[in-house]
């Protein structure tokens, strides 16, 4: 199968720009797909999940209240599971120390 200027298709498919897909997959602003995955920020994807307040997401998920998901397990009522056990006036009983307004004190910043 061959195009217009008689190089092979399967060797070479291109887009709009002449870029090849197979090698460099594009998105609509001409940045590589597969190496440059983008979010509404230009952060990359695959280096840089993000959450809506671009804090990446797998080095710190975040639940409501800022806290990190997976140093600190959060339950609905937003007591932490494991590590990071919460008495009912919200202060923490092992590593992760919390104020009574809920603020991280020490690595659960």
């Amino acid at each position: 199968m061959m195009i217009v200027d008689s190089t092979p298709v399967e060797d070479c498919i291109m887009t709009e720009d002449s870029t090849p897909v197979e090698y460099c997959m594009m998105t609509e602003d001409s940045r590589a797909v597969e190496d440059l995955m983008k979010t509404e920020d230009s952060t990359p994807v695959e280096d840089c999940m993000m959450t809506e307040d671009s804090t990446t997401v797998e080095e710190c998920m975040k639940t409501e209240d800022s806290t990190p998901v997976q140093d600190c397990m959060m339950t609905e009522d937003y007591k932490l599971d494991e590590d990071c056990m919460i008495t009912e006036d919200f202060t923490s009983v092992e590593e992760f120390m919390k104020r009574v307004d809920s603020t991280p004190v020490e690595d659960c910043r």
